[in-house]
């Protein structure tokens, strides 16, 4: 998938690194950058600097760095064309791709979108006027649903009538392939023609982190209706896979990235109910089963999950079953005891907004939930429950591999059972350390289509230069660090540099992409980056870029000084091999005059100075 250089140049300049960074970490000024907490490594102390004037970011303690479409692919674990994309709809440029499959592709994920979007204007009208609609609003009225939230959430109500679905996709010109594509209607069997997969339900759209409409569920409202299941999803698709998916993300991202934590409800009127009353960080997964891509999506914004599962054995059950999840995503989990028969809707209803915060307050971590369920469904007065309850905790202990947890722990359960914790920790010992399931040995994407297969970054027919993953030495680096500080000494570098001089290949390549770009007029950090995609040198050009801010006295002075070391050294080098090869045995006349000469005319650019010096 090819994006014309000056369409990427347009949306680069369209999206300033501190508005797109700012909407996922709170960042903070601190002379001409902005800092933060890392969202790549924990940390206490910010390193994750963002440097406006150069529109990037880079990380003093993981070295990650690079421009804005970086950040958002690395962010949100997507292509480089991707990101590209994203941004673009943020900033509402369209992207014109060459014509082929790709641009194919986009044009029916473009479609499908409208016909969602269209479906969910269509169903919250019925919702809100229509005679049928009524059913759907006195249940929304019995649940305590205002109309605000209904209107926030963009409820619906989808008619009973089988052709209602086909009928009003013909009045909006849609094609009903594409419509049975996108899930909401069905083909019939051996004929031409199709009905509406949701007849006669409340109607929840499901919304990706940006916004679009990419599904639905629906809530029966007839009793007839109910067998098929109280709520129905929209079935897979190219634009909704119900494991990626969390329900309300893209209303809750903001609270959840400054609260720095999530509430996880299962429903969607959980959800609804938590938002009305103030609680807007909250989200709910499509069903009790949390999955690991939903995690991993959470983990970007905040570093804490607080589960408020419903307050029944399945709720209960699904906490637990969660444990490999929050474990494989490096979470911390905490969770919200609701009483039994509760869930968060019913219990805000009955115990109003202050009640559910102290409850939130009060969430206990994973592990102390985890030993009272335990101690619930075993028999601590018994051999065989204590046993049981000690070796369950050691397994869950030893999937989480901290020892200041399995220490802890082993005390708190010593201390339920009445026993010694050394005999708990004998006991832990013993348990041989389940291992997480396949499913959950996450590793991130590669080699999609178009990217490189190691950053995600964008591919076509310009191949940077080939570099080492050697360390620079300390020289090297430092020349780097001075020479992007000063462009205004390009000029004569470009005459009077040599690149020989420089002995590893990715300082030597970067300093000679730089000064290529400005004499051809084309410089710009962003350009010098995307001549670079491959991750090492990506990292080592946005530290030696994140140092532009230091104070170092007369930095052009010392660039000089270093440049004009660094050709020493090279000099003695050759030296050193010329006089190797003089000292050889039954060199002849002519060569060792030759050699002689050559060694006359090093010493000479040994000791002249620099070009323009």
């Amino acid at each position: 998938m090819h994006i014309p250089d000056h369409i990427v140049e347009q949306i680069r300049n369209a999206s300033d690194i501190v508005e797109v960074v700012g909407g996922y970490l709170p960042l903070k000024r601190r002379g001409r950058e902005f800092i933060a907490l890392c969202p790549f490594h924990s940390e206490k102390t910010p390193s994750f600097n963002v440097i406006p004037h150069k529109q990037i970011f880079y990380c003093f303690g993981c070295h990650k760095g690079g421009d804005v479409f970086k950040f958002l692919s690395e962010y949100e674990s997507i292509s480089y064309p991707e990101a590209i994309q994203r941004l673009a709809d943020r900033a509402g440029i369209e992207i014109e791709f060459e014509q082929g499959p790709d641009s194919r592709e986009r044009a029916r994920r473009d479609t499908l979108y409208r016909i969602h979007e269209e479906f969910t204007q269509y169903w919250h009208e019925q919702l809100l006027k229509s005679p049928e609609g009524q059913i759907a609003r006195d249940y929304l009225v019995q649940r305590g649903v205002s109309e605000q939230s209904t209107q926030d959430f963009r409820l619906g109500y989808s008619p009973l009538a089988w052709e209602d679905t086909p009928r009003q996709a013909q009045h909006l010109n849609l094609d009903f392939d594409l419509l049975v594509e996108s899930g909401l209607a069905l083909q019939k069997e051996g004929r031409s023609g199709g009905f509406g997969r949701f007849r006669g339900r409340l109607m929840f759209p499901i919304a990706d982190d940006q916004g679009r409409v990419i599904g639905f569920s629906a809530r029966a409202l007839y009793p007839d209706d109910s067998k098929m299941g109280k709520y129905v999803n929209s079935p897979e698709t190219p634009l909704f896979h119900k494991s990626n998916v969390v329900f309300g993300l893209d209303r809750a991202k903001r609270e959840i990235i400054q609260k720095r934590c999530a509430i996880i409800c299962e429903g969607q009127l959980d959800l609804i109910a938590c938002h009305s009353a103030g609680f807007k960080n909250t989200v709910a997964p499509q069903g009790t089963a949390f999955t690991l891509e939903q995690a991993r999506i959470l983990k970007r914004l905040a570093p804490e999950l607080i589960l408020c599962f419903d307050g029944d054995e399945a709720g209960q059950n699904a906490a637990v079953k969660a444990l490999d999840t929050f474990l494989a995503a490096d979470l911390n989990a905490r969770v919200a005891f609701l009483p039994a028969g509760s869930d968060p809707d019913s219990f805000i209803t009955s115990y109003g907004a202050e009640a559910f915060g102290e409850l939130i307050k009060r969430s206990r971590e994973f592990f102390d939930f985890y030993l009272s369920r335990l101690c619930q469904q075993n028999n601590k007065e018994s051999d065989r429950g204590r046993i049981q309850i000690v070796r369950s905790m050691g397994e869950a202990l030893q999937k989480a591999n901290q020892p200041l947890l399995t220490d802890t722990y082993a005390q708190k359960t010593a201390q339920l059972l009445g026993v010694s914790p050394q005999t708990v920790l004998d006991e832990f010992a013993r348990c041989k350390r389940a291992q997480p399931p396949a499913a959950y040995n996450f590793e991130r994407t590669k080699n999609r289509p178009g990217t490189d297969s190691d950053t995600g970054a964008f591919s076509d027919e310009r191949s940077p230069a080939a570099v080492e993953n050697t360390p620079p030495t300390p020289r090297e680096r430092w020349l780097l660090v001075l020479f992007l500080m000063n462009e205004s000494e390009w000029d004569w570098m470009a005459h009077g540099f040599q690149p020989e001089w420089v002995k590893n290949s990715c300082v030597r390549e970067i300093i000679v992409a730089a000064l290529d770009q400005h004499c051809a007029g084309e410089y710009s950090p962003h350009h010098l980056l995307q001549s670079f995609p491959d991750p090492f040198s990506q990292q080592l050009l946005c530290s030696a870029m994140a140092q532009d801010g230091e104070v170092i006295p007369e930095p052009a002075q010392q660039l000089r000084e270093l440049i004009q070391a660094l050709r020493a050294q090279h000099c003695d080098h050759l030296l050193r091999s010329l006089n190797q090869r003089l000292n050889a045995p039954g060199i002849s006349v002519e060569e060792q005059t030759e050699l002689l000469l050559q060694k006359e005319r090093i010493r000479q650019i040994r000791n002249s100075p620099l070009f323009g010096v």
